[in-house]
């Protein structure tokens, strides 16, 4: 500690911070900038902090980069690792922004010689015809909410976080668009894509039957919430869709591989699923010219499917 700080916190200008104190401080103040989803992650983790840290109570000042390489070890477990020490990395900037600290203790800290990173995991999915006529059978005999609902996820290849939190609002019936605003996307950017007259008919006719006024699919026991995600891959797997066949998220990787396959616009399919490019001039092109090479997509994906 430089003797400026010393000073400081030793005349009361400067309080020394716990790592509790800190996060809560952090996360008040990062809230206004960052979506709901990535503030609710964000608590996720304060949480697991909380419940698993010896470290949370104690002065920011004391932590030693040792310190938090016993307690990553502690939770052997790389992803939580991997995201609790992005969050501390950030907080501890925030930190040191306010004079809190001199040095971030989070960085030159090796998360993969900690824990070695676990083999990525694909999601599975097939491209066979017997089993997307399979599929197509099992959405059919669904009720009229997971029948919409299943029919936007093979069509319009939504995650299923996103599809469950669509809002009838979010439709643009004039226009055949799905708006769909950055806090419910992974990505935290807006996400526009084309629709067709099959699934705009679709919707509006379960909207009209249902009375829907807010979400597009609200959970079963509270018509102010929406329904819970897992569901959809609950009910795939009732219906004898094993873990070595699909998985919900296996709907994007068959029309991405279909579509490659088809030799559709690689650009266009990249921008349907939201797989923007970081950059803010590519994210402006993308609303400005990506909804004609959508659409192609979509007409694609739809006549392959259901013609």
């Amino acid at each position: 500690m430089s003797l400026d700080l010393a000073t400081k916190i030793s005349l009361g200008k400067i309080l020394p911070k716990t790592l509790k104190e800190l996060i809560i401080e952090f996360l008040n103040y990062k809230k206004p900038f960052i979506s709901l989803n990535t503030y609710k992650r964000y608590n996720v983790l304060h949480n697991k902090i909380k419940l698993t840290s010896p470290l949370y109570y104690s002065y920011i000042l004391d932590i030693t980069p040792l310190d938090l390489i016993q307690y990553y070890k502690s939770l052997n477990h790389y992803e939580y690792i991997k995201r609790i020490h992005t969050l501390l990395k950030l907080a501890y900037d925030y930190a040191i922004l306010n004079s809190y600290i001199e040095i971030n203790p989070c960085y030159n800290i090796p998360i993969s010689m900690i824990l070695p990173k676990p083999k990525t995991i694909h999601m599975k999915y097939s491209i066979d015809k017997e089993f997307i006529d399979r599929l197509l059978s099992f959405i059919s005999r669904r009720r009229d909410k997971l029948k919409v609902a299943y029919t936007l996820l093979l069509l319009l290849a939504l995650r299923v976080n996103t599809l469950s939190q669509l809002k009838l609002s979010m439709f643009d019936f004039k226009r055949n668009l799905l708006i769909i605003p950055a806090e419910i996307m992974k990505t935290n950017i807006d996400h526009i894509l084309p629709i067709n007259e099959y699934i705009s008919n679709l919707v509006k006719e379960y909207v009209s039957k249902h009375n829907i006024t807010e979400y597009l699919f609200p959970a079963q026991t509270n018509p102010y919430k929406h329904i819970h995600p897992n569901i959809f891959l609950v009910m795939l797997r009732k219906d004898g869709f094993s873990k070595d066949e699909t998985t919900v998220h296996g709907f994007r990787s068959m029309l991405s591989t279909i579509c490659n396959d088809n030799e559709i616009d690689p650009i266009g399919i990249e921008w349907y699923l939201a797989h923007y490019n970081s950059s803010s001039v590519s994210r402006a092109y993308n609303h400005s010219q990506g909804l004609s090479r959508k659409r192609k997509v979509l007409d694609f994906w739809f006549d392959y499917l259901f013609n």
